[in-house]
Order: structure tokens, then sequence, then C-alpha cells
């Protein structure tokens, strides 16, 4: 396989994606908002090159595929297979988004179905990050109209892996969202509302407790619709330690696994941005999502051609992500471990469709 990142464009009547196989990674999005202009609307770079240069440094990881595992792992240690398993720790004491050398870094195999849908596939190997077992996975890009649909499946290669092998596998997408094109240089003003009621408590490492809290009349209630700028203001304490937004909200919380891939639920959030009229609405499988307001964007990256003004740098909260996921830390909570633990013949899926739409202004 070729480690020379390639390139693919898919297209709807109404949206234009593109993709680079550097981490089967979404780097430009394009919809005309209400005054018609053409926006893109995510955060990213021009050329796959600045992506694997990126990921050297203090990866942002725009736009892509994050695994084996995403999000924190507690101090990167976990049992199974009857053994202690030790991965990467890149993020304080504990582990990130699979590791030093995750899913956002690896070449993917790219195949173009359709003018509109996009296959990545990728088999990670044994010991690869510290994770155990050889892991098939595919991640599926469909437009449709105004909706992206992303699908990830994954399991173990029946002839590499012995027949009592389990590992984990917990993916996202993470994409930054900026529903203006940058016209504004922060999400402060994006209208926010969702269904999630609950919320994972954390530590001061960002790594959940256990313990799952009620969102009512705190910072964290959205279920009516507000921007984010007063949760984003100084005085809060989640501002103090994670410098804003970072944190899981719970859409599915009973013992069941989630609903099976492509049988998506009704939508669980809705962000707006009133300048443009464009909207984002997320349904998904997924048992919740992480909101994090780009609150690490240092400015240290200059953002794409594609973005309106020309030559602006990505600052603190220039996006938002809403990244679709099982438990986070899934192995350090007993109750949430079959969300995440797969063995032969077993099959992780994962379903999430972002719907866009622009109303006149």
């Amino acid at each position: 396989m070729s480690n020379t990142p390639k390139t693919y464009e898919l297209r709807s009547d109404t949206l234009t994606a593109k993709f680079t196989s550097h981490g089967a990674t979404l780097t430009h999005l394009l919809i005309t908002d209400a005054h018609g202009v053409r926006r893109d609307i995510v955060l990213g770079f021009d050329s796959p090159e600045e992506y694997v240069k990126a990921g050297r440094g203090s990866n942002p990881y725009f736009g892509a595929t994050a695994g084996r595992v995403c999000n924190r792992i507690t101090k990167g240690t976990f049992q199974l297979n009857g053994q202690q398993y030790q991965v990467p720790v890149n993020n304080g004491p504990n582990s990130l988004h699979g590791g030093v050398n995750g899913f956002d870094k690896r070449q993917w195999v790219g195949e173009q179905i359709t003018a509109s849908e996009l296959r990545f596939t990728y088999t990670a190997q044994d010991g690869e990050e510290g994770y155990p077992g050889v892991l098939d996975v595919t991640a599926t890009y469909r437009l449709d109209g105004g909706d992206l649909h992303i699908d990830y499946e994954a399991r173990l290669n029946d002839a590499a892996n012995p027949p009592d092998m389990q590992t984990l596998v917990n993916m996202t997408n993470h994409t930054y969202f900026n529903l203006t094109g940058l016209a504004e240089p922060t999400i402060v003003d994006h209208v926010f509302e969702t269904t999630a009621k609950n919320m994972l408590e954390l530590t001061e490492t960002q790594v959940p407790t256990g313990k799952v809290l009620p969102t009512a009349h705190t910072a964290f209630d959205f279920s009516a619709r507000k921007t984010f700028a007063p949760g984003l203001e100084p005085h809060h304490e989640h501002v103090k330690q994670f410098k804003g937004y970072d944190h899981f909200f719970v859409i599915h919380d009973d013992s069941a696994r989630s609903p099976a891939s492509g049988v998506l639920p009704p939508s669980v959030a809705k962000m707006s941005a009133p300048s443009t009229g464009i909207s984002l609405t997320l349904a998904t499988t997924a048992r919740g999502y992480q909101l994090y307001t780009g609150n690490f964007l240092l400015g240290d990256f200059t953002a794409k051609a594609s973005s309106q003004p020309h030559g602006v740098v990505y600052g603190k909260h220039a996006g938002v992500c809403l990244e679709t996921s099982g438990w986070v830390d899934a192995l350090s909570h007993d109750a949430w471990r079959k969300d995440v633990v797969i063995g032969k013949r077993d099959v992780w899926q994962q379903s999430t469709l972002y719907r866009f739409a622009v109303a006149s202004t």
C-alpha cells in the first residue's frame, strides 16, 4: 500500500465534501448560505501533507477518524484477555485518541463507490499502539442532499486472531464545525440545543469518575436553545479546568447496547449560526457525544484558502466538535465495558448523521 495520501471528493445537490486517506479525514465541507455565499464550514488544511505535519506536533485531529479507542483511557492501561495492557500516554497522565500513532495518522485505503459515497478501510495489527488483536475497520462517508452520513464498522480478523481474542473499539469522527465558515472567528455565538439530559462527571485529568450527572440548571443545560457564550465565561469551573466545554453528553444510557448501526434514532442535538442561516442537526446510534469547543486551538494553524476571510488563523473556540462514540474510558468501569469490547464474530458498528439546512436570515 502506498504511503502517499490520496484525496477524494463527494457531491450532492447541497453539499461538497473533500477527504484525504490520511486518517480517513474529512477536509472540506461546502454549502451555500442564506446570502448565496459558498462557505466551507469545517476546520482543516488545504493539503494532506499539512495533516501529516500537524500530527507530529500539537495535533488538533481536524476531521480525522480517531481510534482504535477515541477520547481518554485512564493512565493508558486496561485489563483484557486475562492480562494488563499499556497503551501510549499522550495526554497528561492518560492516553488520548488511540495513542501516539492512532488511526488519525494511518494511511487508509479509499474506494469511491459513487459520486456521493466513499469507503475507507484499514487493518490495525496486533500490538499496534499496544492494543490486542488484528482489527479490520471501515469508515464510510455518504452524501444525500443536505445529509452527511458516517458509518463505522470494526471486526477482529478471523484468520489472524486466536478464537478467544478480545479487543476494544471506540471510534469517532473529530470534525470541527464553524457554521459561518470563519466569517465569525469563533463559535461562541452559535446557538445549540440537545435532548441529552445527563453528562459524565470528570476528574481533573478529564477521565470519567463513573458518575452520570444531570445537566439541568447547570452551564451544561442546553434543553432550551442558547449560545455557547454564557457557558464559556471565565468564572465557570469547567472553563478554569478545561478552558471550555470538553465533556461527554449521554444519549443512550440504558444497560443495552446502543441502537444498531443504520437504524438512526431521532435527532439529539441541533446547532445553528444565525448570521449565515446554516444549521446542523445530529442523530447517532452512539452512546453519546463529546462536546468540545476548540479550547486548545492557539492560533498555530492558518485557515484553509476556502475559509472567509482569507489568511486568518484557527484561534481558541474557532470550531466545535460533536464527537459521537461509546462510553468514554469504558474499561475502567465494569458497567460500561460491553459497549466497546468485541470478540471474534462480533461486529462493532456506529452510525452518525449530520444534517445541514439553510434558513433565511
